[in-house]
């Protein structure tokens, strides 16, 4: 049987001998232990009267309708239900402060485990069970040999009846007979020991929406106006310059309201070689702009790109007023252009496998159109920058440049890179797992779970997704209320872009 022996201090110390069975047992002044048979589990006694648990592999038997009470040996105790696989199977977490807590029923097969964290030691300790639904005992088994200290127990504090109900939905919820955190611990007779309601138990409800939106890109991929969906049939970006023209650095510009195509703004450009980091995917499937030239002041300009090589990819120019491509053919004259002070559209749409581009240019006021297709580009890298220059006969610098550009259009989210989302919260603290709604196309994807972002204890958990799965385990060890996800996206060899359509914790 088990009982407490007193140590120096009048402190107790729980015996634990070989027991098969569990019972509440009674000691002066009326306040329950309890009695444990079938453990060789005991505390001895150190220098300065701290005692020292030893735990061989054992295991206890423990009835859940009876109340339990433990002495303050952990922290916290946290429960989980999950399958064969590690899985979980009931989407709640239950911590239980000062004491140990047992599951009175598992509503599905699978392990339950408790994990422990131990006092003072900031250690956790992890035993399991394998339930069957509908057992009426749980028997914990421990693999644990190691030799802790803990602190001294009290007879007076750090006891814990749990004595609640948890409602469907809900988080772990006291009731009257409550949690004592001090003096005689107590239950309520009319009231089983329960921490697992007796039906499905919901997800923790979150603060805001369970999927991601405004995702922010880490390395080029996305946008912060762009959703999560990652897909070449999204709704495209758009830079209008209505907000500023922060992201430009370098020569003579300002946010000009004189002239616009759509909206009151454009990005003016007088002098010099301003330059843009890209904001749309290293490889965009489509690049759109507008931009009309002053028929005074400007021997012509135009937009180059550079790749993440400090190499020019291509770029599109007016030559005063002829209009201009500058690729992997060089310097070529496609129009003459029909005149000064109108706004000129200009699309490229890109083939990055064979390294080709296609080019549409038209006049907004005449409506001519010009088109080149399979336009070589100078290296087939990517795109890392956006340039303004002035032009003329060729690119140059010191001359005289009198432009105006607006609405630079774009999709970004199928392309390789990382994509970092804003993060979200749960209400209280939680090991989630992964919903993905997906079409790998033949490339991959990789989701990354950090819980609490952006600090140093953060803890990332990745899985790859698999064409034709939806759900997946995410293995936490610690829990956390903030999450956030990144996500690693791969074309296929053949460019196949990979298309999320959601992504949600649950």
């Amino acid at each position: 049987m088990t009982g407490l022996s007193v140590i120096s201090g009048d402190k107790p110390v729980l015996n634990r001998q070989t027991t098969t069975d569990v019972s509440l047992g009674t000691v002066s002044g009326g306040k329950p232990v309890l009695a444990r048979e079938a453990s060789t589990s005991t505390l001895s006694t150190v220098s300065g009267g701290k005692p020292v648990l030893s735990r061989p592999t054992a295991h206890t038997s423990i009835n859940p309708d009876a109340g339990i009470v433990i002495p303050s040996m952990f922290d916290q105790v946290r429960v989980r239900v999950v399958d064969t696989e590690n899985r979980p199977l009931a989407a709640a977490d239950w911590v239980i402060p000062e004491g140990l807590g047992i599951p009175a029923r598992v509503n599905s097969d699978g392990i339950a485990q408790l994990y422990l964290l131990s006092k003072g030691y900031n250690e956790f300790f992890v035993v399991t069970k394998e339930v069957v639904q509908g057992d009426a005992e749980l028997t914990w088994y421990s693999s644990i040999d190691e030799q802790e200290t803990i602190a001294p127990m009290s007879s007076d504090t750090g006891k814990v009846v749990i004595d609640a109900e948890t409602p469907s939905g809900g988080g772990y919820n006291a009731s009257t007979g409550g949690i004592s955190m001090g003096g005689s611990p107590f239950r309520s007779p009319k009231q089983a020991t329960k921490i697992i309601a007796a039906g499905a138990v919901e997800p923790m409800p979150w603060r805001g929406k369970q999927d991601w939106d405004n995702a922010i890109s880490s390395t080029g991929l996305g946008h912060p106006d762009s959703d999560l969906t990652v897909s070449q049939e999204q709704t495209d970006v758009v830079e209008s310059f209505e907000d500023g023209v922060e992201m430009w650095s370098g020569g003579s510009f300002n946010r000009a309201t004189d002239r616009a195509y759509t909206g009151d703004a454009s990005l003016k450009v007088e002098n010099g070689t301003p330059s843009m980091s890209w904001e749309g995917g290293p490889k965009p499937d489509t690049i759109e702009w507008y931009w009309q030239e002053s028929s005074s002041g400007s021997y012509g300009g135009g937009v180059r790109f550079k790749n993440s090589n400090g190499q020019y990819e291509l770029g599109n120019a007016t030559n005063n007023p002829e209009w201009m491509l500058s690729d992997g053919d060089n310097l070529t004259q496609i129009y003459n252009g029909d005149g000064y002070n109108r706004w000129v559209r200009t699309t490229l749409t890109f083939n990055w496998q064979n390294g080709q581009y296609d080019v549409e240019m038209e006049d907004m006021t005449s409506g001519h159109v010009e088109t080149r297709a399979d336009q070589p580009l100078k290296n087939g890298v990517d795109i890392d920058t956006v340039e303004v220059w002035e032009y003329s006969g060729g690119w140059t610098t010191g001359g005289a440049i009198n432009m105006w550009f607006d609405d630079l259009t774009y999709q970004s989210l199928s392309q390789n890179g990382t994509l970092v989302t804003q993060t979200k919260s749960f209400n209280g603290e939680y090991q989630p797992d992964l919903v993905a709604d997906v079409e790998l196309n033949g490339g991959s994807v990789d989701v990354t779970v950090v819980g609490t972002p952006d600090v140093a204890a953060n803890e990332k958990a990745t899985v790859s997704l698999e064409q034709g799965e939806s759900e997946y385990y995410v293995d936490h060890f610690y829990y956390h209320t903030d999450f956030r996800l990144e996500i690693s996206i791969e074309r296929a060899a053949d460019g196949s872009t990979p298309v999320i359509h959601s992504l949600k914790l649950v």
